[in-house]
């Protein structure tokens, strides 16, 4: 289509427009009218496109009327807005800043999440799971070394705090219980985490030498669980890590009596100022200064060490016929054997 037929068109919309809104008793037509069209989507033949940044046609006088309307175009078509004068229609065209890129997707498979409806039952969330696959080809006979590489792809994914795992212990008399607390290290040995030896998990472990942990990666539909022995950390390595801590951390350490009541959370805050006062001097904390002295590792604080004896590797698929991979240890404590789980 040429450009002269294009302007054409585009004029002869406008004065339909005009024609129609003169016709509302109620209106009083303004002495100029505009309309305005996208580029290639105004008439379906990219005609809009065609047309030079200014053009004009002579038309006969005519009654006004309202031309306010909205062509559709793509992102990268000009903007035509036709005006009419007292003798004629002017066409200019304003080109479109180009849209901008989508971001690109996260490492990983699962598709974004639509926002939650609140009217939902809960019997009714679901997500349906990809079909990338746990294969027993593809991953490593270390179960240690496959956790590694699984925790790299969670870290590069963008997973928020993918270090977070929920502990599940049980008491002497066979309560279970479970909590989320941060790995801080994992190696040939097993997966180390730091807590208050005063705290319920505490104790729970120190009656029964045992639990369970569970990682859930979202973002890569995969999810990992560790059953083991547990016990407690040497005094040395627990040093090490608690010095590498932030000062706020190392004094929150001292300040709470983990899992013991408190009347109000006043009762932390105060014993909080109170150790800022001892370590930062007068002006506490809050002269972001250094402590003035160093924050020893309180004797109730420190770490437990998991030795797995059983690893899990879970990756959701279509129609909940997921894949499970299981390693368990050896007789001997030498190697691992592995085993496809039924979902």
């Amino acid at each position: 289509m040429s450009a002269a037929q294009s302007l054409g068109r585009i004029a002869a919309a406008a004065t339909r427009l005009s024609g129609a809104c003169a016709g509302v008793a109620s209106f009083a037509p303004p002495p100029l009218c505009g309309v305005r069209f996208g580029g290639s989507g105004s008439f379906g033949g990219g005609g809009g496109g065609a047309l030079s940044s200014r053009r004009t046609l002579s038309r006969g006088s005519g009654g006004g009327g309202v031309c306010g309307v909205g062509g559709v175009g793509t992102s990268s078509s000009p903007r035509w807005d036709v005006r009419r004068t007292s003798s004629r229609w002017v066409a200019t065209a304003t080109p479109l800043p180009p849209s901008p890129s989508p971001p690109p997707p996260p490492l990983g498979t699962m598709a974004a999440a639509a926002p939650a409806d609140a009217t939902k039952s809960i019997s009714d969330f679901r997500e349906s799971y990809s079909e990338t696959p746990l294969d027993e080809a593809t991953v490593d006979a270390d179960p240690i070394a496959q956790f590694r590489a699984w925790f790299d792809d969670a870290v590069r994914a963008g997973v928020t705090e993918p270090n977070a795992m929920c502990l599940s212990t049980v008491s002497a008399a066979g309560t279970p219980a479970g909590r989320y607390v941060l790995l801080k290290g994992v190696d040939e040995r097993g997966f180390v985490w730091y807590t208050n030896y005063t705290s319920r998990k505490a104790a729970d472990l120190d009656a029964v030498p045992a639990a369970a942990l569970t990682f859930w990666w979202p973002e890569l539909e995969r999810s990992v669980r560790i059953e083991g022995g547990a016990a407690r950390v040497p005094a040395a390595e627990s040093d090490t890590y608690f010095a590498s801590r932030p000062p706020g951390s190392r004094l929150g350490a001292w300040a709470s009596d983990q899992s013991s009541p408190a009347a109000d959370r006043g009762v932390m805050e105060a014993r909080m100022a109170a150790l800022e006062a001892e370590y930062y001097g007068p002006a506490g904390a809050a002269g972001g200064g250094e402590p003035i002295k160093d924050i020893p590792r309180p004797p109730h604080w420190g770490g437990y060490r998991l030795t797995p004896t059983l690893v899990e590797f879970w990756k959701g698929r279509k129609s909940r016929v997921h894949d499970r991979l299981c390693y368990k240890r050896e007789a001997g404590g030498e190697g691992w054997t592995m085993t496809r789980l039924q979902p």
